[in-house]
């Protein structure tokens, strides 16, 4: 289901967890939110770092590295926001219009269920999203997206359309009640595993939740990131996406990319009934 759109932003949110690499994140009631795992994609690894952000200093934790043995929980006891939102500017109707969109709406990611690709429910297969990232709560929005002026999108399924930007990382805020906690439950080498935060930091202290399943540096990968998001999904019964009906992402046919140019981007499924 879409997710319910929110026209505001936590300002000061105790955690914040950015999304980036090949994750598919949708809504699936107004309380639970599932972020698949793309796992049939070597070399992509799934890596899990916990940022903790104190007054005077700021370090990094390995949480997990590797294939998930089984879903990672962020569960929020009680939330100021309950249940699971879009960030969606009220200003005008969105278009992809980088000087008059907001810069964080939600609708900057792809959306491969959207009117702008597939115009229909996609599931993800299970053997390759699964086990998953789960939350209970969160306002989901763009953290990051591409340049226009430096790196100019189009989509494609044998006619151009202009694309402009999309999101490159997709963040969710999550402010809690004072005295609840944010639980993080996940299974490492076969041991359950919790942390609750915040924890005993320095006072003030807030978090960022880094979730990415990305190549290692350097490593050169097919431009493209949506051959390998089709790969993953199928039709609501099952059966694979046709060759016909993969839409493409990139520069235009015209030039020439070298690089990986473009983000390795999560995308969402979010236009779903």
């Amino acid at each position: 289901m879409p997710f319910r759109p929110i026209n505001t932003l936590p300002l000061t949110p105790l955690v914040t967890t950015y999304f980036s690499g090949l994750l598919i994140i949708r809504c699936l009631n107004d309380v639970t939110c599932e972020i698949g795992v793309v796992n049939n994609v070597p070399p992509h690894t799934l890596k899990i770092r916990l940022r903790v952000i104190e007054p005077d200093t700021t370090r990094t934790i390995l949480l997990h590295s590797g294939v998930l043995r089984d879903d990672f929980w962020i569960n929020v006891e009680r939330p100021v926001i309950r249940g699971v939102w879009a960030f969606e500017s009220p200003d005008h109707a969105f278009s992809r219009d980088t000087q008059r969109d907001h810069g964080n709406d939600l609708r900057w990611a792809i959306d491969l269920e959207g009117d702008e690709f597939n115009r229909e429910k996609l599931e993800p297969n299970l053997t390759y999203t699964h086990p998953r990232v789960m939350m209970n709560s969160g306002v989901f929005y763009t953290a990051e997206r591409t340049d226009e002026a430096s790196l100019h999108l189009v989509r494609r399924l044998g006619i151009e359309h202009g694309l402009s930007s999309i999101a490159g990382v997709i963040g969710s805020r999550i402010d809690i009640v004072p005295g609840s906690h944010v639980n993080l439950q996940w299974r490492e080498g076969g041991t359950e595993k919790e942390l609750a935060l915040p924890r005993d930091d320095k006072p003030g202290a807030k978090y960022e939740l880094i979730i990415s399943n990305e190549p290692p540096e350097g490593t050169t990968t097919d431009p493209d990131e949506l051959v390998n998001y089709y790969n993953a999904l199928t039709e609501t019964n099952g059966t694979i996406i046709s060759p016909g009906e993969r839409w493409k992402v990139g520069p235009p046919q015209h030039l020439i990319v070298t690089t990986d140019e473009i983000p390795c981007m999560p995308i969402v499924l979010n236009g779903g009934l």
